[in-house]
């Protein structure tokens, strides 16, 4: 049964991934699929980053007992990649997608 997290602990989490992104920027070995990408990125030199991130954030959420989420990471030129992990609605089986809203309170 999943547990509920805080709000704090949501936080912190995003901080940790965001860390562990840093740091794993230059390991790993497999294309990610991106689900957007801005024309002219270099998506194939980060790819090893994406593939590790997306790793963590799977065995992160199911840690934490998070059903679903959604990653966007941009720099000051925009978007370079947006991603969804999960599900929105675990009961009815339908994934996250680009178009799911999320309350505020889950940022």
């Amino acid at each position: 049964m999943p547990r509920n997290i805080t709000r704090r602990q949501l936080l912190t989490n995003g901080v940790q991934a965001g860390l562990g992104l840093a740091l794993m920027q230059t390991v790993g070995k497999a294309r990610p699929v991106l689900i957007a990408e801005r024309p002219g990125s270099q998506a194939d030199r980060f790819a090893p980053a994406c593939k590790r991130l997306d790793e963590f954030i799977t065995r992160h959420m199911s840690e934490v007992g998070a059903p679903g989420m959604t990653l966007a990471l941009a720099d000051r030129n925009g978007l370079l990649r947006s991603s969804q992990y999960g599900f929105a609605d675990v009961k009815a089986g339908i994934k996250v997608s680009p178009q799911t809203l999320f309350e505020i309170g889950s940022i």
